[in-house]
């Protein structure tokens, strides 16, 4: 007998239902997409009661060595990594929220719609946006989501997955400096970085060091395969190359970039970096950009 992928559920609840539904195809949140067809009412002593309904789909076929969703080729979805990064994320702050999977590819975002309710929803934003955990959500969120919110205060937040291919990106970067010679530099993309100049010491950001936090895409969920001999921020805007990092390249022979952001802006550093006798090989993987950098030395002054 086939397995089923998908089924409605009804419920006096929507995350009654939602529970159900995933117990009955054998799946966890980050391995099914939810539509939610009525949220119900509960009536007047009863009177003019409707259950809530649901559809779940199961979207995984097993999960590989990381524990990460996989379809039935055996590779990782956008909709499984953000569910499972958001639920990480969520564990590690001890809130009652929960997430669910509301389109596993959206047409209008391009990616996963992940739906994030519950009485501790606000604990993730902190009084003024100061706490910790809002900064390390919004930094996780910026490497592939993006949140928008909606519904009752901020009791439902939206998120949306932007197409960041980071592993590959790094697995071919590893494939092309496998022994980690090279040093890297990020161009995070966030607002904060513009206060990174010339690689100096900003003023911390949540509790940690400006520049590791502009480094969390490196050192979070997605990792280099072998330690560079320097891995820094630089500002995503304006571009520029600071003598720190000419210095760095020129003493490995060459140096990574890699920047977030769209092409407009890979090719605004493309210029830039060009001004510096560099020779520049741009990679695109969706959203990321990994740029090769060796230098050209100059045959006669001037050139």
């Amino acid at each position: 007998m086939e397995e089923a992928t998908e089924i409605i559920m009804s419920a006096r609840t929507v995350d009654e239902a939602i529970e159900l539904g995933l117990k009955e195809l054998d799946a966890d949140r980050d391995e099914a997409e939810v539509e939610i067809l009525s949220r119900g009412k509960a009536g007047f002593l009863g009177i003019g009661a409707e259950v809530a309904r649901v559809r779940v789909t199961r979207i995984s076929a097993g999960r590989n060595a990381a524990g990460m969703p996989t379809t039935g080729e055996g590779e990782t979805t956008a909709a499984g990594v953000a569910t499972a990064a958001v639920g990480r994320i969520l564990e590690a702050a001890g809130v009652n929220v929960t997430r669910t999977l509301r389109a596993a590819n959206d047409p209008e975002s391009g990616g996963p719609i992940i739906d994030l309710a519950g009485e501790d929803s606000g604990l993730l934003i902190g009084r003024l946006g100061q706490s910790r955990l809002f900064h390390l959500a919004l930094l996780l969120g910026s490497l592939f989501i993006g949140l928008v919110f909606s519904g009752e205060a901020i009791r439902t937040w939206q998120i949306k997955a932007r197409q960041e291919y980071w592993p590959a990106l790094l697995e071919f970067q590893a494939h092309s400096d496998p022994r980690g010679s090279l040093p890297v530099f990020l161009c995070p993309g966030l607002i904060e970085d513009r206060s990174l100049h010339a690689l100096s010491t900003a003023p911390p950001v949540a509790g940690i060091s400006l520049e590791e936090f502009c480094l969390f895409p490196l050192s979070g969920p997605y990792q280099l395969h072998k330690q560079p001999p320097a891995l820094l921020p630089l500002p995503s805007s304006p571009p520029g190359w600071p003598a720190g990092a000419e210095k760095l390249a020129r003493q490995a022979g060459g140096a990574w970039l890699i920047l977030r952001g769209d092409e407009e802006r890979a090719r605004r550093w493309t210029r830039k970096l060009l001004e510096h006798s560099l020779r520049v090989r741009v990679h695109e993987f969706g959203r990321l950009y990994l740029l090769r950098l060796d230098h050209v030395e100059s045959s006669a002054p001037g050139r």
